[in-house]
């Protein structure tokens, strides 16, 4: 039987510490010394298992968008039958419209994205890619349809899915995917159906 590998254990924790860290005090707030302490650990821990401070936050964003970014690429990677794009829209939008523990992080990173050019072009290449994925299932459902209005149509899927995230953290009691959802669908494109012969 194969030694188990600490670190495989280590860095998770430390990740969900700094994002219970990141949550309450923001990036700048989020010490390694705050993040050791939620994680019953010390900094030299921190810095053994994850690296310095840049390379801690990388892997935060890269754990607290990840599973996401893997659901919107599966959700957007249909081509062909019209069902199986409808499909794929009603995932989509279900995926970006739910109130996650993960947003109060995801806004701690856009925040500091403001401010700090490293965070923002991790942070802008992450959803830029969102977009593409989007728009390329928008592409499949309308393949006549000009660049201009899929970059659009796309572009306004993700400000509505991140006004939603916002507009859920001040009450996420009331979440507003019930009424954004309908509101989205109406930016999709009907699929087209082509004549094959």
């Amino acid at each position: 039987m194969g030694r188990i590998d600490i670190g495989d254990q280590r860095r998770p924790q430390i990740i969900a510490a700094a994002k219970r860290v990141i949550s309450m005090y923001g990036i700048d707030g989020a010490t390694q010394e705050r993040i050791a302490e939620a994680a019953g650990m010390t900094r030299p821990h921190i810095r053994h298992y994850l690296g310095n401070r840049d390379e801690l936050l990388d892997a935060v964003w890269t754990a607290t968008v990840g599973d996401y970014v893997r659901s919107v690429e599966e959700a957007t990677a249909v081509t062909g039958a019209r069902e199986d794009v409808a499909r794929s829209f009603d995932r989509l939008l279900a995926l970006s419209f739910v109130y996650e523990e993960d947003d109060a992080v995801i806004l701690a990173y856009l925040h500091k994205a403001r401010e700090d050019e490293r965070v923002r072009a991790r942070t802008h290449a992450t959803y830029a890619y969102v977009e593409q994925c989007i728009a390329r299932l928008l592409r499949s459902a309308s393949p006549d349809a000009p660049d201009a209005q899929i970059a659009a149509r796309a572009h306004a899927l993700m400000a509505m899915s991140m006004g939603a995230i916002m507009l859920d953290l001040l009450d996420p009691a009331r979440p507003r995917a019930d009424r954004l959802i309908p509101t989205a669908a109406a930016l999709l494109p009907a699929p087209q159906v082509t004549n094959a012969r």
